[in-house]
């Protein structure tokens, strides 16, 4: 096979799928109802676990990192020094970054959820794929 064959032409039409270029005929047809039935069996279906992380251990979390570890060590640097009202700046700003980063974590899952329930919905589809072959000039 020369280097030619492998290499999608460049005269070819903007809507070229090159993603098929390299694809034999086989997997392009994709597999039939019953061979993806069989492979569910086997395998399970192809989806991932749902993790619950609890409200707490997000709240815990939102005080680790490099910039609140720079904090904490500075409050603790001021509180050695007796600089109280450095250290109670220093922790209020720990407290603000923990309570708003809480607050968007906790946000955030309801978005992803609601994405991938409408992802789910909307491509409801056979398994079987129909052969979509492009002719190949050469």
């Amino acid at each position: 096979m020369t280097n030619r064959d492998q290499t999608p032409p460049h005269t070819m039409a903007d809507n070229y799928d090159y993603s098929q270029h390299f694809v034999d005929e086989k997997t392009r047809l994709g597999l039939t109802d019953e061979q993806a039935d069989e492979q569910r069996q086997k395998w399970g279906w192809n989806a991932l676990e749902e993790v619950k992380i609890s409200k707490l251990w997000l709240f815990i979390v939102q005080f680790t990192g490099t910039m609140p570890y720079m904090l904490w060590i500075a409050a603790f640097i001021s509180a050695c020094t007796q600089d109280w009202a450095d250290m109670a700046i220093l922790l209020t700003m720990l407290l603000c970054n923990g309570v708003l980063g809480y607050r968007e974590e906790v946000s955030r899952p309801c978005v992803v959820y609601v994405v991938v329930s409408e992802a789910s919905n909307t491509t409801k589809r056979s398994t079987t794929l129909h052969s979509n072959t492009v002719d190949n000039p050469h």
